[in-house]
């Protein structure tokens, strides 16, 4: 595996770890629950490329990045946000993913590293329009 191929999937892993811990944070608290199935979509994606990196790390015997993990959120804790702000991160983390994404996509050789972040890349795509699009009832 190249160095590029390494440091793209390490990245993808550190954002999709944040989001993964940021999202469920924002379906805990939210109460707009027509913002719910796109932050849940969100969530299924971000935890879909979680696993997806982590099957290439492993099959490389690459050790995991230290992303965040649970005890780097407390549900308990008042809502710090409101529900738009829940949305406004959907569109904003998909932003900087299809950047990062396809500068990832133009390094790699690779093609399951390639296929990864193509389809991560079309996944942040549709997401990103999803979020800009939303209308609040």
């Amino acid at each position: 595996m190249s160095s590029p191929e390494i440091s793209g999937l390490w990245g993808v892993y550190i954002r999709e770890t944040r989001s993964t811990c940021l999202l469920k944070y924002f379906l805990h608290h939210l109460q707009a629950q027509d913002i719910k199935p796109i932050l849940e979509k969100a969530l299924r994606i971000s935890q879909a490329h979680l696993n997806q990196s982590k099957d290439i790390f492993s099959k490389e015997n690459i050790p995991l990045p230290d992303g965040f993990t649970e005890e780097d959120i407390n549900l308990s804790t008042p809502p710090l946000f409101y529900d738009l702000f829940a949305l406004s991160f959907v569109y904003s983390m998909n932003h900087m993913s299809m950047v990062n994404l396809g500068f990832a996509t133009s390094t790699v050789a690779r093609a399951d590293v390639l296929d990864f972040f193509t389809q991560a890349f079309n996944q942040a795509a549709e997401l990103y329009a999803e979020s800009t699009t939303f209308h609040v009832i």
